[in-house]
Formats: structure tokens, sequence, C-alpha cells
């Protein structure tokens, strides 16, 4: 991450592995409180709407879906996913129909546009 090798600021952020803990790692650096919120504070509100997005990604990545396919030739996948909070296993389903899932794609594209466009305005201000 280019941050981290901001000296003095960028000496404390953190640079973990997975990728929601990198989101969080990038949150805390530009977020409120973080030692580049007077720069980032765009970017920190453009991050906190694409990680809504979060539970899309988890299910794509870790779940197993079942398609199915209606009569009027749309699809439906059916995701389940195991995860692991606070050391108990908790099951997760998610359904999308083809509609849903085409408006959640465009809604994704525009959010990472704008995330990639504030996080490339904020590495120019560092």
């Amino acid at each position: 991450m280019v941050i981290s090798g901001i000296p003095d600021l960028g000496s404390n952020v953190r640079l973990r592995h997975l990728i929601g803990q990198k989101y969080e790692d990038l949150g805390k650096a530009i977020g409120e409180g973080g030692p580049f919120a007077e720069k980032g504070s765009k970017a920190a509100a453009r991050l906190e709407e694409f990680k809504a997005f979060d539970d899309l990604r988890r299910h794509l990545a870790h779940g197993v879906a079942t398609i199915t396919l209606e009569r009027n030739g749309d699809w439906i996948v059916i995701f389940r996913c195991l995860a692991l909070r606070n050391r108990q296993a908790e099951r997760e389903t998610k359904v999308y129909e083809q509609r849903e899932a085409d408006q959640i794609t465009d809604r994704l594209g525009i959010a990472t546009q704008k995330l990639c466009d504030e996080l490339r305005n904020f590495t120019r201000l560092i």
C-alpha cells in the first residue's frame, strides 16, 4: 500500500492479508481519526459505500451456488455460505433473481468506479 510508505503518518498503518481486513485497515487510515483523515475523507466515504457489497463478495468467494432456470428463461442463484463468527458456525443463504443481480451489478460497477476515482485522487494528494 502506498500509504504505509509515507514517513511518520504511514508507519502505523496495518497491512493485513485478508480482503475484509484490508478494507478495515484502509478505512482506519483514511477515515475519521486516522493519520490520513484530512486528505482521505472523500475516499473513506466511498469505501463505506463499496463495503455495502461485502455480503455479495463473501457469498461469491466462499459460498456454494445452485442455479435454477425459470420457465421464462431467467435464472435464480441460491448461495449457501458457512461463516465463522465468534467461534460459532452460522449458515447463511442468499437468493438472487437475475433482474436483481443485474441491478446489483450495475450499482457495484458505479460504486467501484467512484471508489477508484477517489483513491486515485487521494494518492495524488499524498
